[in-house]
């Protein structure tokens, strides 16, 4: 399994896991470790890979930079716009991301 491949599927599993976990009111470190991979991986590993293919050690610090500005931003608007609900932004961040990843997925098992 190649490192984009990894990251990808590690990724979208966090898109899964996170809000279900969140929604369903569990506690637990699983929990935290999955909410960081969903708010540090997921929008980077979903966007930048379709732009430009790079070496795998400039893409992960893009793809953890890139995610953690965009749930910055997201969260600044929500909170400018008097909206601030973290549930629904989880959910809605994961939702956004597990249809980029997937077809990224698809496509990566595709060719291999």
């Amino acid at each position: 399994m190649t490192r984009r491949l990894m990251l990808v599927s590690l990724a979208a599993t966090s898109c899964v896991v996170a809000p279900l976990m969140a929604v369903a009111g569990v506690h637990s470190p699983v929990r935290v470790a999955a909410a960081l991979l969903l708010f540090g991986l997921a929008p980077g590993a979903a966007l930048l890979p379709l732009l430009a293919p790079r070496a795998a050690g400039v893409e992960i610090g893009l793809v953890v930079g890139f995610s953690l500005a965009t749930c910055a931003l997201v969260a600044q608007v929500m909170l400018w716009l008097g909206a601030w609900s973290p549930l629904g932004a989880t959910c809605l961040l994961a939702a956004a991301c597990l249809v980029p990843l997937t077809g990224q997925i698809v496509a990566m098992r595709a060719r291999a």
